[in-house]
């Protein structure tokens, strides 16, 4: 399918089901002082997961916690523009975006414990929320949103893709994962995973060079033997690099990236972000992905709406479904006069 059919038929998906480019607008005000243009973005979509229920591991303390998703500003139009700073920060649309995709429950879910969820989004759902011409600076918002530490990159099964998670999210189902393995076995070190989370802002490549790891880890060391010795007290010896690697291996809060270490010519380790929930919900993901291939083989096109309405209990979004089928070029939106209806391209199954 030619790319700008996918993208046609995103669309399309998106006007049917509601999608969440909806959910913003911008107001644009001008002030008279020195000539200046303020531009004021007010969203809808401003609930962090939290807000939603989602738990706070505030018994957790971490070094250097991430920061925070920041808030947008939500003032009502008629405030007096002199009460904006001058160097006010704009929210990012990408953000804006993901936070939408998100209150929608369009991502994909990811189990917690408690019957919770966090969410994932896809790169192919960012970039069908804007124009196509947008696609430069959405690559680049994407790599600064991760560089400053407000998303975190999954790698996904297919080895092409990957999704991203709010880092405070990623933080929470690390934490989550980490209490659930409390409670099979004893001596998990709650320091070494503190001491992870802590440089995840210095890990913003799709992998992470275990030399990486490792030096920042003898700086932690370093660091704490300075302590002890300003306050005169003695330090217990720290775990091996190696040891806290076979920790956070174990865990499953990394995976090897096998291609990667092959390439290097001194084999070098690369390692992947990762969660143990993750692996769940990949799986789920494909189960849920065959089954409405299935749904939709055994008819020539299937209705939008009954498709939305009869799987909306299922863990995967069928919109997340649709979305990705049409992406990959496995089905189309065809547009009727009474209505939209799902169509599987050809070979679609294959």
């Amino acid at each position: 399918m030619h790319p700008n059919g996918k993208r046609e038929s995103q669309r399309q998906l998106s006007i049917t089901t509601g999608t969440t480019s909806s959910h913003t607008k911008l107001v644009v005000k001008r002030k008279k002082n020195a000539g200046k243009t303020k531009i004021r973005r007010t969203t809808l979509a401003t609930r962090s997961t939290s807000s939603a229920g989602l738990p706070c591991f505030h018994n957790r303390r971490i070094h250097a916690h991430p920061s925070p998703v920041p808030s947008i500003n939500t003032e009502k139009e008629g405030e007096d523009d002199d009460n904006m700073g001058d160097d006010e920060e704009i929210p990012s649309e990408v953000l804006v975006a993901v936070h939408s995709i998100i209150q929608a429950d369009h991502g994909l879910a990811i189990p917690l414990s408690h019957h919770l969820t966090i969410q994932a989004v896809m790169e192919h759902q960012i970039y069908s929320t804007f124009d196509d011409n947008n696609a430069t600076n959405i690559h680049r918002d994407l790599l600064e949103l991760v560089h400053t530490n407000k998303l975190r990159q999954l790698y996904c099964q297919d080895k092409s893709s990957f999704a991203y998670v709010l880092t405070n999210d990623f933080c929470r189902a690390v934490w989550d994962a980490v209490s659930a393995r409390k409670a099979q076995q004893h001596g998990i070190d709650e320091e070494l995973v503190a001491w992870f989370l802590s440089n995840l802002h210095l890990w913003t490549g799709r992998n992470v060079p275990q030399s990486a790891m490792e030096i920042q880890w003898e700086s932690y060391c370093t660091e704490c033997k300075k302590d002890s010795l300003k306050k005169k007290s003695s330090e217990e010896a720290k775990p091996s690099f190696h040891e806290v690697l076979h920790l956070l291996l174990d865990l499953n809060l990394l995976i090897r990236d096998t291609q990667q270490s092959t390439l290097n010519s001194y084999q070098e380790n690369h390692f992947f972000l990762w969660l143990p929930q993750w692996a769940i919900a990949l799986k789920a993901w494909n189960d849920a992905r065959k089954q409405l291939l299935g749904v939709l083989a055994r008819g020539k096109e299937t209705s939008t709406m009954n498709l939305l309405r009869e799987n909306r209990h299922t863990l995967i979004s069928t919109q997340f479904l649709l979305q990705d089928l049409i992406h990959k070029g496995k089905a189309t939106i065809i547009q009727r006069p009474f209505g939209s209806f799902v169509q599987l391209v050809k070979d679609a199954e294959r």
